[in-house]
């Protein structure tokens, strides 16, 4: 017969077995996940960050673990899938994109009041509010991108001639919204100097 504190100890010893084993396996997927990109990891984090916020209690069980997207492209797809949802209005997925060719256009980080002048103050804060994960704000108020691979995602596609729309399906930016953009920035450059 085993005495109470030799049961809470074998207890004790086996639920820790369990855990670091089960912790080996899950950073064993998540690495593998990341494809050895470290940014991957960190924009994992801020996302399980911000889904704990907006569902309290929320636990990472295996089913929600094998769900993580597998590296940045796949990552920047989700994200754009929720921000850009396919209920979300047609006013709304332009304003997204034409915030995102700004950016793209861009060869530094644009000051927010420039691209909030050109949009608008109502469709900029909707749009920077809902794109902040992967534009968030950086020093002096200017508008930065979560990594370089992002701008080089949403412009996959812009030597294709037959791509002269946004990708609001496949999220690109394409070369007219390009040129577009840089001609809106080129003006508003005019206004300020």
């Amino acid at each position: 017969d085993l005495t109470v504190d030799q049961t809470n100890q074998m207890k004790e010893y086996i639920i820790g077995r369990l855990r670091n084993s089960m912790m080996d396996f899950i950073i064993d997927i998540l690495l593998e996940k990341s494809g050895g990109v470290f940014l991957f990891a960190r924009l994992l984090k801020e996302s399980l960050a911000e889904l704990a916020k907006k569902h309290p209690g929320t636990k990472l069980d295996f089913i929600n673990l094998t769900a993580i997207p597998e590296g940045l492209n796949q990552f920047y797809r989700e994200n754009m899938e929720r921000i850009i949802a396919e209920g979300a209005s047609d006013e709304f997925r332009i304003n997204c994109f034409r915030f995102m060719s700004f950016i793209c256009a861009a060869q530094e980080p644009l000051p927010q009041t420039m691209v909030q002048n050109i949009m608008g103050e109502d469709a900029f804060r909707r749009v920077k509010g809902k794109l902040s994960l992967l534009f968030p704000a950086g020093a002096g108020e200017r508008i930065n991108i979560v990594h370089k691979s992002l701008i080089d995602w949403l412009l996959r596609n812009i030597d294709d001639e037959k791509e002269n729309d946004s990708g609001t399906f496949d999220y690109f930016v394409s070369r007219e919204d390009l040129r577009i953009a840089h001609r809106d920035l080129f003006v508003m450059c005019q206004k300020s100097f």
